[in-house]
């Protein structure tokens, strides 16, 4: 896994707000346990935490609430395969691709 430096990982946690704020304007999905996890350990170590594989390959309830709303573009499973950090994220990528193939999405 490459390293971030700290500016891009600064970017990365705006990206994760981002993402956070386009999902309960756009997508009426409002997740106040994501946005607290980002403020407290930050968007890169949020992201590694929430990608970790899960038990039964479970699937979180933001990833399926997006899904329902046909808004995967707003997941933190699509940020981290975006060829912008891709790079930084190799085992999280892996679970990401994953997940996103279990609900269907269709432009991966």
């Amino acid at each position: 896994m490459k390293k971030m430096t700290s500016t891009e990982a600064h970017v990365f946690d705006l990206d994760m707000k981002y993402l956070s704020l386009r999902a309960a304007k756009e997508a009426g999905y409002k997740s106040p346990a994501f946005d607290d996890m980002r403020r407290r350990v930050g968007g890169v170590a949020a992201a590694q935490a929430l990608l970790q594989p899960q038990p039964l390959n479970r699937l979180h309830t933001g990833l399926m609430r997006l899904a329902e709303a046909n808004r995967l573009d707003l997941s933190v499973e699509n940020l981290v395969i975006l060829p912008r950090w891709r790079e930084y994220f190799p085992e999280e990528q892996k679970e990401a691709l994953k997940r996103l193939k279990a609900v269907g999405a269709t432009f991966i």
